[in-house]
């Protein structure tokens, strides 16, 4: 059953041919038939509920002698039962905007109404749209829509989602909360705002609206309680922990904007925007750098300003009393410190303001990952003018008033220091990792060293023609590796005459000290272009690269007509460069110096006061920018 669950999870039906498709469905079906208890399908863990809901249609099982087993089909056969996920909800004072995921199996259309103290109101249906197949036939349609609803009087309103299925109106009987809901399903959290109360009735399936007053809060705030000190040890901590974080909040002058970048690393985008808000600090506000404490950047940041240790009590509760996450990175840590029982604090978690600096300029397309069903970003710092207009016009579904076209702080302290260094400094491949720890640093494959990736580099940085030509023009071949790559770095030859730069050496002094970069997709490139420094894309594995096994998909940016130095597809091709740029003294080619210009929007090193000033609500709009 694991197995066929594989190959259902695994099975993209456009990469194949129909020969191909239809010899692996009989297989499988084959196996399912086979198995002709459906006991075992019903309860899987491993088949999703459209999977069972189409081999329910599909066999027409009759073991009717479990009553467990009658009563599952009917539930799985049963539409109103495919649970809804509230996504989103924003209380107003005048209305209640909420966002849903509704799924329909095996239908090809189908409308959604929310039911408000019983009228129907239509929802809006989003851009978004999620299909899934069994080879080749669709047997899942999940639709996101949104609807409007005026709280024009002081009163309660109960709200349930309804679904128009060729005319057959569904009340749904099942609901989850996503990640961005400030409720969770099983614990009786409430939210308040804008002077209205927002609470989900597990016994009705309703989500209840109605003013907030003081009895009615007390009376929340009791249910709150029971229902954490009742659940388990985890809910009984995060009832300790809410009294903890209400009594600071008492005491509490300013407000707390926590940055950050990498868990085991600083030199970024995070750590120049801290160490402005440092130099030039905004009224009514304490920044709080968080950092691993065992690296060797926590006791450096210290100079700057206050540093806390990733994961701590410390760096949990100050997430919680937070007016703002501000970060180069948009993963674990910053989103959700608390991991799993984040959900013990959804009413805290699921508002937060993440402003995400970015390491890098995006020129690919990233909204699998960015898109606002995934991150749900406050502020999405850009760079460039194509960079921000494809993060709206791409499925990142973000409005302008998200979209922060700023520039990257850490291009405020670009310098020029050059000694002669030709680095090396590829990106990072997905398709080498072996996952990721519990602080979402990737771990190295066991076969890195069997990888197209290492063998080019490694042939690269060991290359005799190109080491010997290094040394007669008077320059030095550094190697700058991925963050992720140095756990692997004892796997490479190490030439006595390259450098292998390790935690020490930071970034912007790479920048500064290197007369030219060589890498193959990395957006660092943009910092180096900035500088007005020549550089060289070597894509021996292009191919490989976009074809999604990475989180990059090809997008707007075109290395050829739109990259900042020529383009090479193998190893010789890419040390004829090397060389080429040696003998004309590492300078940047006119045509390359034109697309810098064209390229970013600011050259004034005042991308983190902008940064600021849209935090601050300054230049927020919601117009898009010319």
């Amino acid at each position: 059953m694991y197995y066929c669950s594989r190959i259902l999870n695994t099975c993209v039906p456009e990469l194949m041919t129909p020969d191909e498709l239809s010899e692996v469905r009989q297989a499988v079906e084959d196996v399912f038939a086979y198995i002709e208890d459906d006991e075992i399908i019903l309860f899987n863990q491993y088949i999703d509920r459209a999977q069972k809901f189409y081999l329910e249609k599909m066999f027409s099982w009759k073991n009717d002698s479990n009553p467990e087993v009658r009563e599952r089909r009917k539930e799985i056969l049963d539409s109103a039962y495919a649970a809804v996920s509230y996504q989103f909800m924003d209380i107003e004072e005048d209305k209640l905007v909420l966002e849903c995921r509704v799924p329909m199996y095996m239908e090809e259309d189908f409308e959604v109404y929310f039911k408000v103290n019983g009228k129907l109101l239509h929802g809006v249906r989003q851009e978004v749209e999620r299909r899934k197949q069994w080879f080749g036939q669709e047997i899942l349609l999940i639709r996101y829509v949104k609807c409007e609803i005026p709280l024009s009087k002081p009163q309660e309103y109960r709200i349930k989602i309804v679904c128009d299925v060729r005319g057959k109106k569904t009340e749904k009987k099942a609901y989850t909360m996503g990640k961005f809901m400030p409720l969770t399903y099983e614990l009786d959290l409430y939210y308040q705002e804008h002077g209205w109360n927002a609470v989900f009735e597990r016994e009705t399936k309703e989500l209840v609206i109605s003013p907030a007053d003081k009895k009615k809060n007390f009376s929340l705030r009791k249910n709150r309680l029971i229902s954490l000190l009742k659940f388990n040890n985890a809910t009984r901590k995060a009832a300790l922990v809410r009294w903890i974080v209400w009594f600071l909040q008492k005491f509490l002058k300013k407000d707390i904007w926590l940055v950050s970048d990498r868990a085991n690393r600083g030199d970024d985008n995070g750590e120049i925007f801290f160490r402005y808000l440092c130099d030039n600090p905004v009224p009514g506000v304490k920044p709080y750098f968080v950092i691993a404490k065992d690296v060797p950047d926590f006791k450096r940041m210290k100079q700057y300003g206050k540093v806390i240790p990733v994961y701590s009590w410390r760096h949990k509760i100050l997430h919680l009393i937070s007016s703002y996450v501000i970060s180069s990175q948009a993963n674990k840590p910053v989103i959700n410190p608390y991991g799993a029982v984040g959900r013990y604090y959804s009413d805290f978690i699921a508002k937060k303001k993440i402003v995400f600096l970015q390491h890098g300029v995006i020129k690919d397309d990233l909204s699998g990952w960015l898109n606002r069903y995934n991150r749900n970003l406050y502020g999405f710092v850009v760079t460039t003018k194509p960079e921000y207009d494809s993060i709206l016009d791409y499925e990142y579904y973000y409005s302008p008033k998200e979209v922060w076209l700023t520039g990257l702080p850490r291009h405020d302290a670009l310098i020029h220091d050059e000694k002669k260094y030709i680095t090396v400094m590829p990106t990072w491949r997905k398709t080498l990792s072996d996952g990721s720890n519990a602080a979402g640093i990737w771990k190295v494959d066991d076969d890195f060293v069997e990888s197209s990736y290492f063998q080019f580099y490694d042939a690269l940085l060991n290359h005799e023609r190109l080491l010997s030509e290094i040394k007669k023009h008077g320059y030095h071949l550094c190697f700058m590796p991925h963050p992720n790559v140095k756990p692997a770095l004892g796997m490479f030859h190490h030439h006595p005459d390259v450098t292998f730069w390790g935690e020490e050496k930071s970034y912007r002094e790479m920048y500064a000290q290197s007369n030219l970069l060589v890498t193959d997709y990395s957006s660092a490139v943009f910092d180096f272009a900035y500088l007005r420094k020549p550089i060289i894309y070597c894509q021996f594995d292009r191919e490989e690269f976009f074809s999604g096994g990475h989180s990059y998909v090809e997008g707007y940016y075109n290395y050829l007509e739109d990259g900042f130095g020529e383009v090479e597809e193998d190893l010789e091709g890419t040390v004829n460069r090397i060389i080429e740029y040696m003998e004309r003294g590492c300078v940047l080619k006119e045509e390359y110096a034109q697309r810098i210009e064209r390229t970013f929007a600011y050259h004034d090193k005042e991308c983190s006061r902008r940064v600021v000033d849209k935090i601050l609500g300054k230049t927020l709009s919601d117009i898009r920018e010319a």
